[in-house]
């Protein structure tokens, strides 16, 4: 499994019906920050292909999403777990966080 791209009923349909976690990326494609996390996300998904689904949301085209999520700035990473929000990640933060949050929430 790799890393999708999610328009915004994709998104509600997932989290609606996901059984795995969830990892949505909230992202745009002038952020520099956010293309340096993303090798990290493509990973996720390669590493745990039936505990994780990561999709990437882009906020340009999307603005109704961070807006109902309350999201500021971006990247901005939502872990949903059954369809709730369990954590976030905002920034560019180092591959091991990233792992570390994945490892806590499929536990």
């Amino acid at each position: 499994m790799d890393v999708k791209d999610v328009n915004a009923d994709e998104l509600e349909q997932l989290l609606q019906n996901a059984k795995e976690l969830i990892i949505l990326d909230l992202w745009a494609e002038w952020c520099h920050p956010c293309k340096r996390i993303e090798p990290y996300l493509h990973e996720i998904a390669q590493q745990y292909p039936d505990q994780v689904r990561v999709v990437r949301l882009n906020v340009d085209h999307y603005p109704q999403v961070p807006a109902k999520y309350g999201v500021m700035g971006i990247p901005t990473v939502i872990f949903f777990k059954d369809g709730e929000e369990k954590d976030r990640m905002i920034g560019a933060q180092p591959k091991r966080n990233f792992i570390k949050k994945v490892q806590e929430l499929i536990e």
